[in-house]
């Protein structure tokens, strides 16, 4: 066997660390990039803040209903990424009524016009209720307006009545007819899946245009 003796070529420049690009984390960036997400949350809430928003997005995208204690491990394996849940909670606490209306009329101006659906969903308070209970939360009726030709979601109201959302779609620009589906979609399908579905669902229910 023979052996050279030539010195071992280090590199003068430290490498950079290679984060493995999962497919959650690729298809994640492609819809946030087609979205324009990143941009109008930057530039309403600084480019730093919203990163850390969409990360917590990104969780909950991947988690569903899930607690944040494995947000730091998610954070870390999926997006490549350090999250801490007390750095998400602290951002989420600093977000301002004034940053949450400039995000949704700027969100709704990029979709405005075709027809709306508004998904009112009830807590589902026998079930949901005692869990909730014991972190002191209480259940509370989610309002979401939806894009009928888009399934975007476009605005959400918590515990408001028809009247108040509908004012409210209107002083975003939304000026398409909405549709009121009741809730007999059955809640616990999720609100992607009834998004998604809204058109072939057999238990949709229309209770009028507004």
């Amino acid at each position: 066997m023979l052996y050279y003796d030539y010195p071992l070529e280090l590199p003068t420049q430290p490498q950079p660390a290679v984060v493995l690009l999962t497919d959650f984390s690729a298809n994640w960036q492609c819809a946030l990039k087609r979205l324009g997400l990143p941009e109008l949350m930057a530039q309403i809430l600084g480019v730093e803040h919203a990163a850390i928003l969409l990360n917590l997005a990104a969780f909950y995208a991947f988690h569903g209903n899930s607690d944040l204690t494995r947000l730091e491990y998610f954070a870390r394996t999926q997006l490549g990424e350090s999250l801490s849940p007390q750095v998400a909670c602290d951002a989420l606490a600093a977000l301002t009524p004034a940053q949450q209306t400039a995000f949704c009329a700027q969100w709704a101006q990029r979709h405005v016009g075709g027809d709306l659906l508004l998904y009112r969903v009830p807590a589902r308070t026998a079930e949901s209720g005692p869990e909730l209970a014991w972190y002191g939360v209480e259940p509370l009726n989610l309002s979401l307006l939806v894009s009928a030709q888009r399934a975007l979601p476009l605005y959400y109201a918590l515990d408001a009545d028809v009247p108040h959302v509908v004012a409210q779609a209107r002083a975003l620009g939304l000026t398409g007819r909405i549709t009121m589906v009741g809730a007999a979609i059955r809640p616990q399908l999720g609100i992607s899946r009834a998004m998604k579905s809204w058109s072939c669902c057999r238990h949709r229910t229309c209770l009028g245009c507004i």
